[in-house]
């Protein structure tokens, strides 16, 4: 074959957009976690922001454990899946789906509730609520020897 000899285009046709550019997990990551903030989306149902709820929905959508998202980074993602979280994805950013509606489930701190758009998503600060000691060790009529000290809401997955 010369320089001369026309490339025939069904030989090197090669799908665009999200389907056919992005194959691993980390691809997916961060195109999702880019397409919910150009979006504008609310992250107030459980789980603090972009990068989070991005992780949730991948996870979630590839039935891979929630809590372990390193291992699977790099791992690459076939066709048929690749659909599902680009309508997860998509559901999220265009149609304002609640993560919680798309996966058809919310936590409240360890505790797994099933919900769907019927019911409100619970919500809480009182899962990342701790007793401690007080740091006065008498009890007096306005402090109880035990406080509650709150924490931002974390998901396990990340450092």
């Amino acid at each position: 074959m010369t320089h001369d000899t026309p490339i025939e285009d069904e030989e090197h046709e090669h799908e665009h957009g999200p389907l056919g550019e992005l194959v691993t997990v980390r691809d997916w990551l961060r195109y999702a976690v880019t397409r919910f903030n150009r979006a504008g989306c609310f992250f107030g149902h459980g789980l603090p922001d972009a990068y989070d709820e991005a992780v949730y929905l991948i996870l979630h959508t590839l039935a891979l454990p929630l809590d372990r998202l390193e291992p699977f980074l790099d791992a690459c993602i076939p066709g048929d899946e690749r659909e599902d979280i680009l309508e997860a994805i998509e559901k999220r950013a265009v149609d304002r789906l609640p993560a919680a509606y798309i996966t058809g489930e919310a936590w409240l701190g360890d505790f797994r509730f099933k919900v769907d758009p019927r019911v409100i998503i619970p919500r809480s600060y009182l899962p990342n609520c701790s007793r401690t000691a007080s740091p006065r060790g008498s009890r007096t009529p306005t402090q109880s020897p035990q406080r509650w000290t709150c924490a931002p809401a974390r998901v396990a997955w990340q450092s």
